[in-house]
């Protein structure tokens, strides 16, 4: 048989079992690769709800000493596949899946720090 590229559509779908795929494509559409952590903390208010809009999951941090309650809600149809862990330095970190809503409550009010990668 003929071997046939991926295309990019198909590679970020993940489903094609049958189509080969580029070192490049692999790059691009592999969780990790290509992307950065990025303090996010201007642009994020507790009890708002975002949007993951990558076309990855994405990892969210939240530090600050004085979160010793709170939690990083995500979209409940997903049940248990989605949960924040909380250190007992108060850090909290959540995977939202691709197009996942996720907000934050916390008695922490407006100080902390909220890192996305």
């Amino acid at each position: 048989g003929k071997a046939k590229i991926a295309t990019t559509a198909i590679a970020q779908a993940g489903t094609n079992d049958t189509d080969i795929i580029t070192s490049l494509k692999l790059k691009q559409t592999v969780f990790g690769l290509n992307q950065t952590l990025s303090n996010v903390t201007a642009s994020r208010v507790a009890g708002t709800t975002y949007t993951n809009t990558t076309p990855y999951p994405k990892i969210v941090i939240i530090t600050n000493t004085a979160l010793t309650s709170g939690s990083i809600t995500l979209d409940t149809s997903l049940g248990e596949l989605c949960r924040t862990t909380r250190n007992a330095s108060g850090a909290m970190t959540a995977v939202i899946p691709k197009g996942v809503t996720y907000t934050l409550s916390s008695n922490a009010g407006t100080s902390f720090i909220w890192w996305e990668f």
